[in-house]
């Protein structure tokens, strides 16, 4: 049986700096850039969406997290009474603002790496639930008829992707914001 588990990402107990610097230095020469491994070692403690602006601003590198997740239905959190920070309006925002950055290269929070249409797809997802949600809801369907009517619709407009228990949430949260 185990009894203890020593778990150091950042570090702390085992200096790893190094051994973290010369991993992007191998990541960045596979992708064809030779660069100085002391130049790396100095930004080591940003995260890559901090280090390719840094080493390859020209690149135009988007990292989403979990903003884009590429053909994935969107996670919306939202668990009344206790999490319900969504914000749906917010989120599609944001998307557009992402959008407007003209990437060439989009990395999500998860899926393959793409380009701008990552952003996109989500985009149009989110405002499309949105959209039918209030159509349904000013029609006066009931909240859970919305969700399945609405889960059908998501699925069959978008058969490839992954995580379709998510569509139901989002069309609770879009209902609860009227």
């Amino acid at each position: 049986m185990v009894s203890a588990v020593i778990f150091d990402v950042d570090g702390t107990l085992v200096d790893s700096v190094d051994f973290h610097a010369k991993a992007w230095e191998e990541a960045f020469r596979h992708l064809g850039h030779e660069l100085d491994f002391q130049a790396i070692r100095d930004q080591i403690g940003k995260g890559g969406d901090q280090l390719m602006p840094v080493f390859l601003p020209e690149e135009r590198i988007l990292f989403t997290g979990d903003l884009v997740e590429e053909r994935c239905f969107a996670i919306v959190p939202y668990f009344p009474p206790d999490d319900t920070d969504v914000d749906g309006e917010k989120w599609i925002a944001v998307l557009d603002r992402l959008e407007g950055l003209a990437p060439e290269i989009v990395v999500p929070g998860h899926g393959s790496v793409g380009g701008s249409s990552l952003v996109r797809e989500v985009r149009n997802y989110l405002a499309a639930l949105r959209d039918e949600v209030r159509e349904l809801q000013s029609a006066g369907v009931p909240v859970d008829a919305a969700v399945e009517q609405l889960d059908a619709r998501m699925r069959s407009l978008h058969p490839d992707w992954v995580q379709p228990e998510w569509i139901g949430f989002g069309v609770r949260h879009f209902y609860e914001a009227g």
